[in-house]
């Protein structure tokens, strides 16, 4: 029945096949020439929904962004691809424009069928692009920067704090100490010196994490808990303190090495409370700890103290005198007094700092002596804690604050000790608090008490009284706090303050008949007790520290009955709710924070008593209606409902009656319910028009979510601050610049009175933008436009107003304005773009005309940066200056340049202003393939200051461009630190011919050069630079290609003395070296297919230093001898960590041998004085005149080696041996065990010439972390591997000729968990399947061979070999008995079967198709996931146009063969399974004679290449998993450069 069935069946296929593999092609491919527009129009419709789509995703992109998140990997994968995709779109509309004219007239078939057939292929992309659309996940928290690990600023360095970090540094270093303890004196600088350890730390990488955690007098488990959870990006859940213990403890565990400092401790901290591992609990976990007390160090169990001490006296005086701005003029009696009063600071930073800025502005002797007289009778303050040697320093801090002028500026001072040791002090509160307590009478409205608390701020950071945290975050010193505490306490001041840092419960000792402030912050209080009496309280704030669950905070009207002088009150995080009557006694109330608290509407609906209350804040509280009683408010003038995310409600005409309201804030705010006058609504809420009702209106912060909010006639009123968007977040939740957002708004008009004073505006898809200018936009600083309908930035025809327009805009960014044509339409106004500082465009796709023209381009005096992509229609960027126009400063400040995929771009720089090109620092183009020129004229005279700042030069895919700068600016480049030149297929010269009359000194070579990185300029003809780079990376992938013109260098005059590196494609000898200072800074050194390189180092005196060198790879230079010129440089590599030689031919030694004028004697110094003691990886291939890779001395040196692998190297002996056999030690002598400890991957493959790993037989190796060992096709290997009774491997040398012992088959086994793999190899007695069974058996696989005749099979294979196994398997006979023939130990499949040609034309259906489903199909029964298919070129050459490819008509002769390969192929690919799919050219039986040339699919239509050479691709791809998932191309030609499968694999990418 099933064969009735399959014969009935696939005769149907096969015409079935036959229509949609034969006759389909040729019309789909008609069809792209006759149905050309119907194409054309529909790919415009697909990229119209592209476009929609990008910036769907780039909104959410953006919005990641705004809550600090790093995106994710697939998102950026998929906008990177979608804007490669709209580009090339793009590029093909215009090409297809281009034609048009020629298809209107006498229509081009060719032109038709290639541009359609793109069009119709792009089409498809898009689509599929589009359903990988949708994201899981935009965004993941974002690593943040570390504000205490960034570089410290005026960091005054001093003999004791040189020491003491040299001496931390040291013991960070040292295993056997986990615990540091730095002590010294309060305000000594033990904060800033373990915040700069800990950078240097992180930056010279000592450990993966590093934190930094304040303690504090009051010890705060929780909270030094979450802090370090915080910075490492974890949450704990649990609540208790033991299970967040746990949590944070095994979160450390996960570190490998981190460093926790612990800043300010007081008292003995357990470790284990907090969750901290340590010691035998986590070795790579440090603690540095800083403290005022010798005694907690010892307490904290501190394996290395360290002291901090005071500066010593020159080094006190010379900060007092920068301080206090003493110089050279000062008169010399003031100085001699100032030097009293530095003495009096006892050498103490912070003393020293206050005081002499505190002293700055004093000019008078008679001042410095009062000063100096007071400070030395100055009673000792009754602080608590003070110790004897920190006296003065008080006392020079409360000096300090004596000498503040202003009262107001005192007041505000002690305001900031309201807060907790190491609070950060948000500015704006200090704002409020001082607008509450009428610290400025004189002051009209809260921005101006705002501007005079700003300048007192900066007046005390200005006398290091307070410190900057942020730019709205201020911190006090605890010594400076301190003292604050103690002058705030004393009577007379009448301003006393009480905190009480996690207190329990409320003082009742006390008399508060003076106090004017209480703060409680993280308290645990309940309540305020009833009946207290604060006849001068004016200020209290209440923070709840975190009650336990359930527990309530409650406040009654008798709570503040006694505080009726109160004017600010500060409740917040508050639990449970305040009484309905609690507030409305506080009727002198002027300020009050309800934040973070439990509210409801009855609780605070007696706030319409208030009567005298200015400001109110809601900030973060749970309110979902605004009370009524707020608009009772007659004297609000502050509203703040900032994150009131469940505020759902504000009634109508509450806001309107707030007459005074002067400042409203509604950020990340939940109302969004606008009223929309016109329309009916069930709840109604108040509109916007109700803002024009409040006259005072200054500052607004507001986003609306829906354009439809703005009613038609409705316009914002005038503002003096603002942060408003549409549809957007706001920028922040307190403006500091006037900010406007507008999202797909149909009109502007709501927004014409902000047009005036806008600052930033953003516009975002906004239709007919154009007559946006109007006002001048003249306050404007930063303009984005994305996506909206806009010709240019101002038109006349637009312009009401006369007069200068945009004169301070200083940033602007274009992008997706598709029909943006230019800037100007017309000539420029005055002053236009004057200021501008940085320029970015992109995706502008009708810009054709120079960007900036020369009546713009005068005026760019500013500009530091241009950022310029996509634009593929532009042709100039800026325009030649006329003549007669001043242009001694246009681009005079231009810094950075970058230029991409601008297809039309000939010239960048015009030759009017390249000179003064005078503080360039980076210059990055990219795809311009008409760019010829980048800096015209810039060899004139008057240019020697021209690119001497260039940092950094990046050119790639530049087709024209045939040289880059004149021989005589190379003088000029000596700060440029990145040359990166790739894919310039015309690149001739980086520098034009140097000329005799050219002076090239020594330091002109590009003497600071650290990154060279060349590649594929076939052109490119060599040129020298400096020796001394960091990294050096050079590829020739075109070696050998027609279009080969490099020349051979040789060497002008006057570089006969010098030292150089020469540079280029056809060089033989690279750095030329006399003196010794030879490339001291290489980091890495990667050259490629420099068929003609002999000499990388060339040094006379061999003397070359390569200190800092950490990698090597050598590939496909073939006339090199030796990597290193001699075993004397070799000594010098201490960092070396990699070392990659691939397809060296000529390569006989690593390491060259000693001049030959060298004694015997000095060669076996030479031996015995190599090291390598960082080198962890050796990768050698193909290099087969190599004889041993490493002197036998330096075996025991290479300690962190973790991977050897040679491979095909036939004349390789030994892995570590010596020419010099003298050397080798007497056998007799005792046996030296050598330790590899780290070793974990040890593979010797095809090697037939190899005898050991070592010349000497008096060394064993013990392997202990041996994970890998693969010896494959080493017929001479005479090592034994065994392994021992702890499961380590040993390796012992034997006799030469001595047979590998079955210990070695069985070590190889025991190491390697992967090195038996079993793959099934089915057709494994074909002509490539036999030889893909060779191939595997080769390299130490456990081979199945599944065949069709066993009796054949037994001939054909080695049945001797016990690693093969032969199976009866037919893939015809369905996936059943295939999954049997398989088998559960099977890891991969590779299919090499094929049809054997006749008259049945059925035949390549049933092997090449159906047999190959059938073979997927076992696989996926049995959970094999690696399946490697063999098909061939051409499979899809319809598709390709290569319908009359003669070789694709034979191929489809015998029964459609290709189609049936190419539908197999089809159904791997949509199995799920990891699948490689090799297309091989034509198939030949004689070996190689070539190198493999790998391509993406339906790229090859000709070629051939050896099935051995097939075999082995297929092997490969098991080996490298850059093969997964992809379809190559192979053949082979002798003209091809030898290339790494895992290079050749990895240029292929995934469709």
């Amino acid at each position: 029945m099933p064969g009735w069935f399959l014969a009935a069946c696939i005769p149907n296929v096969a015409a079935t096949a036959f229509v949609d593999y034969v006759v389909k092609p040729p019309v789909r491919h008609l069809g792209y020439v006759f149905r050309f527009n119907k194409i054309v129009k529909n790919l415009k419709e697909q990229r119209h929904q592209l476009t929609l789509k990008q910036a769907s995703v780039e909104d959410a992109v953006k919005d990641a962004k705004n809550q600090i998140q790093k995106i994710d990997v697939m998102v950026e994968d998929w906008q990177n691809t979608a804007g490669t995709l709209h580009e090339d779109v793009v590029s093909l509309e215009a090409d297809i424009q281009e034609k048009k004219s020629c298809f209107n007239w006498c229509p081009n078939l060719y032109w038709r069928y290639r541009l359609g057939k793109q069009a119709k292929e792009k089409s498809l992309a898009i689509s599929d692009l589009m359903n990988k659309s949708e994201f899981q996940y935009i965004g993941h928290p974002a690593d943040l920067p570390r504000i205490s690990l960034l570089p410290s600023q005026g960091i005054m360095p001093s003999k004791s704090s040189d020491l003491a970090e040299s001496q931390i540094m040291e013991a960070l270093k040292d295993d056997g100490v986990n615990i540091i303890g730095v002590w010294g004196m309060g305000g000594v600088g033990k904060t800033t010196l373990v915040n700069e350890v800990g950078r240097k730390s992180k930056e010279l990488k000592l450990f993966g994490e590093v934190v930094n955690v304040v303690i504090s007098q009051n010890q705060n488990i929780e909270k030094i808990q979450d802090s370090i959870a915080e910075l490492l990006k974890s949450r704990l859940s649990n609540t208790s303190e033991v299970g967040r213990a746990e949590q944070l403890w095994s979160r450390l565990e996960n570190e490998k090495s981190i460093l926790i400092i612990l800043d300010d401790l007081w008292k003995k901290l357990d470790l284990k409370k907090v969750g901290i591992p340590i010691g035998e609990h986590h070795k790579g976990c440090k603690i540095l700890l800083t403290t005022r007390s010798q005694k907690v160090c010892s307490l904290m169990g501190s394996g290395r103290v360290v002291r901090l001490d005071v500066l010593d006296k020159d080094e006190a005086w010379q900060l007092f005198k920068s301080c206090a701005a003493l110089d050279d003029d000062t008169c010399p009696d003031i100085v001699e007094v100032a030097t009293e009063v530095a003495k009096e600071c006892k050498g103490l930073p912070i003393a020293i700092s206050t005081l002499g800025k505190a002293l700055k502005d004093v000019s008078s002797l008679h001042e410095w002596s009062e000063a100096c007289r007071n400070l030395k009778r100055s009673r000792l303050l009754d602080i608590e804690c003070v110790a004897e040697d920190e006296e003065n320093a008080y006392k020079c801090l409360k000096l300090s604050y004596d000498y503040l002028r202003r009262d107001e500026t005192k007041k505000c001072f002690l305001l900031c000790c309201l807060y907790p040791e190491d609070y950060s002090i948000p500015i704006e509160l200090l704002v409020r608090n001082a607008w509450g307590l009428e610290l400025f009478k004189g002051k009209q409205s809260i921005q101006e008490a705002r501007d005079a608390v700003y300048t007192v701020v900066d007046d005390l950071k200005a006398r290091s009284l307070l410190l900057d945290d942020g730019q709205k975050y201020v911190k006090m010193h605890d010594m400076v706090r301190d003292v604050a505490l103690w002058i705030s306490s004393q009577k007379e001041n009448h301003f006393v303050i009480k905190t009480m840092l996690g207190a329990r419960e409320w003082p009742r000792t006390e008399s508060f008949e003076y106090c004017t402030a209480i703060s409680s912050i993280s308290c645990n209080i309940k309540g305020i007790p009833e009946g207290l009496k604060f006849p001068e309280l004016e200020f209290l704030s209440f923070r709840d520290g975190g009650l336990q669950k359930g527990e309530t905070t409650a406040f009654s009207v008798a709570s503040f009955g006694g505080m009726k002088s109160l004017k600010v009150l500060d409740l917040v995080n508050i639990k449970g709710s305040l009484s309905q009557d609690s507030l409305q006694l506080l009727t002198n109330l002027r300020t009050l924070y309800l934040e973070f608290c439990e509210l409801d509407t009855y609780s605070i609906s007696s706030l319409g008593n208030l009567k005298n209350l200015e400001i109110l804040s809601f900030y973060g509280s749970d309110i979902e209606i605004l009370p009524d009683e707020v608009g009772e408010l007659e004297s609000l003038r502050l509203l703040d409902l900032t994150c009131c995310q469940r505020l759902k409600r504000i009634a109508p005409n509450v806001i309107r009656r707030l007459s005074r309201l002067e400042e409203l804030y509604l950020g990340y705010c939940g109302f969004d319910e606008w009223l929309i006058i016109g329309t009916e609504a069930i709840v109604k809420n108040a509109s916007l028009l109700e803002l024009n009702e409040l006259p005072h209106l200054t500052i607004l912060v507001l986003a609306v979510s829906d354009s439809e909010r703005l009613s038609e006639d409705f316009v914002f009123p005038k503002l003096q601050s603002y942060d408003i968007a549409i549809k957007r977040d706001t920028e922040h939740l307190y403006p500091s610049r006037r900010c406007l957002k507008i999202h797909e708004t149909a009109s502007l008009h709501a927004f014409q009175n902000l047009f005036e004073n806008v600052e930033l505006l953003e516009l975002d898809r906004i239709e007919n933008c154009q007559n946006l200018v109007q006002g001048g936009l003249n306050s404007l600083s930063v303009l984005q436009v994305r996506s909206c309908t806009m010709e240019c930035l101002f038109d006349p025809r637009y312009q009401q107003v006369p007069g200068v327009t945009m004169s301070n805009l200083s940033v602007l960014k274009l992008e997706g304005v598709n029909c943006f044509k230019g800037l100007c339409n017309g000539p420029p106004p005055d002053g236009f773009l004057k200021k501008l500082d940085t320029m970015v465009i992109s995706e502008c796709f009708e810009l054709k005309k120079p960007l900036f023209p020369s009546s713009v381009t005068k005026n760019l005096v500013q500009l530091k940066s241009v950022e310029i992509g996509s634009c593929y229609m532009l042709e100039q960027i800026f325009e030649e200056m006329e003549e007669g126009v001043d242009d001694d400063q246009v681009l005079e400040k231009l810094e950075n340049l970058e230029i991409r995929r601008c297809g039309f771009l000939k010239s960048v720089i015009p030759s009017s202003v390249s000179k003064n090109l005078v503080q360039l620092k980076s210059v990055k183009i990219a795809y311009c393939n008409r760019l010829n020129q980048i800096f015209a004229g810039i060899e004139m005279e008057g240019a020697n200051e021209v690119l001497r700042k260039l940092e950094s030069l990046q050119i790639s895919y530049c087709n024209k461009l045939e040289h880059l700068f004149p021989s005589s600016i190379i003088k000029n480049l000596i700060q440029l630190k990145l040359l990166e030149i790739t894919y310039c297929n015309k690149l001739e010269q980086v520098f034009e011919e140097m000329g005799p009359a050219v002076d090239i000194q020594p330091h002109y070579l590009l003497p600071k050069l650290e990154v060279l990185e060349i590649g594929d300029c076939p052109k490119l003809r060599p040129f020298t630079v400096s020796s001394q780079m960091e990294v050096i990376a050079i590829c020739n992938n075109n070696v050998g290609g027609s279009n080969q013109l490099c020349n051979e260098f040789v060497a002008p005059q006057n570089l006969s003395n010098m030292e150089y590196a020469v540079i280029g494609n056809q060089v033989e000898e690279m750095f030329n070296l006399k003196d010794g200072n030879m490339v001291s800074n290489l980091k890495k050194f990667a050259v490629e297919n420099l068929p003609k390189l002999r000499v990388i180092w060339r040094s006379p005196k061999q003397l070359v230093t390569l200190q800092k060198l950490e990698g090597i790879e050598v590939v496909g230079c073939n006339k090199l001898r030796y990597i290193f010129p001699s075993f004397l440089l070799a000594h010098n590599l201490p960092m070396l960590r990699f070392l990659h030689i691939c397809g060296c031919e000529d390569l006989k030694q690593i390491i060259g041998t000693s001049s030959s004028s060298s004694s015997s004697s000095s060669q076996d110094c030479d031996l015995q004085s190599l090291s390598f003691p960082n080198l962890s990886h050796i990768v050698i291939e193909s290099c087969n005149n190599l004889e041993y890779v490493f002197p036998t001395s330096i075996v025991g040196d290479l300690q962190r080696l973790d991977q050897i692998r040679i491979s095909k190297a036939s004349k390789l002996k030994q892995v570590f041996g010596c020419e010099d056999h003298n050397n080798v030690k007497d056998r007799e002598h005792e046996e030296e065990t050598v330790q590899l400890p780290k070793l974990e991957s040890l593979l010797l493959e095809e090697l037939p010439g190899i005898i050991s790993l070592i010349s000497s037989l008096d060394y064993h190796f013990a392997f202990p972390s041996l994970k890998e060992l693969r010896v494959t096709n080493c017929p001479k290997m005479a090592t034994t591997f065994s392994i021992d009774s702890q499961s380590r491997a040993h390796a012992k040398p034997q006799m030469e000729g001595s047979e590998i012992t079955e210990e070695v088959s069985e070590s190889r086994e025991t190491t390697n968990g992967n090195a038996k793999k079993k793959i099934f190899v089915a057709g494994a007695t074909g002509s490539t399947g036999k030889r893909v069974v060779e191939q595997l058996l080769a390299k130490g696989f456990a081979v199945k061979a599944g065949v069709r005749d066993l009796d054949k099979a037994q001939t054909l294979l080695s049945k001797d070999n016990p690693a093969l196994q032969i199976v009866k398997a037919d893939v015809t006979e369905g996936s059943e008995k295939l999954a049997q023939a398989i088998g559960d130990d099977a890891e991969a499949v590779i299919c090499a079967t094929g049809f054997r040609p006749g008259w049945d034309l059925l035949a390549p259906w049933k092997v090449d198709n159906y047999g190959t489903v059938n073979l997927v199909e076992a696989c996926r029964k049995l959970g094999v996931n690696r399946f490697i298919l063999i098909s061939s070129i051409l499979v899809n050459g319809a598709a390709m146009g290569q319908l009359l490819n003669p070789a694709y008509i034979f191929l489809n002769v015998f029964g459609l063969t290709l189609v049936a390969k190419l539908q197999a192929e089809q159904y791997i690919r949509k199995s799920g399974i990891n699948y490689t799919i090799i297309r091989p050219g034509g198939l030949r039986n004689d070996p190689p004679t070539g190198n493999v040339v790998m391509e993406p699919e339906d790229t090859l239509y000709e070629g051939s290449i050896s099935r051995d050479q097939v075999a082995e691709v297929a092997v490969e791809s098991l080996l490298h998993p850059e093969a997964s998932f992809k379809v190559v191309e192979i053949v082979s030609r002798t003209d091809a450069p030898k290339r790494s499968y895992q290079d050749l694999f990895g240029s292929i990418k995934q469709r």
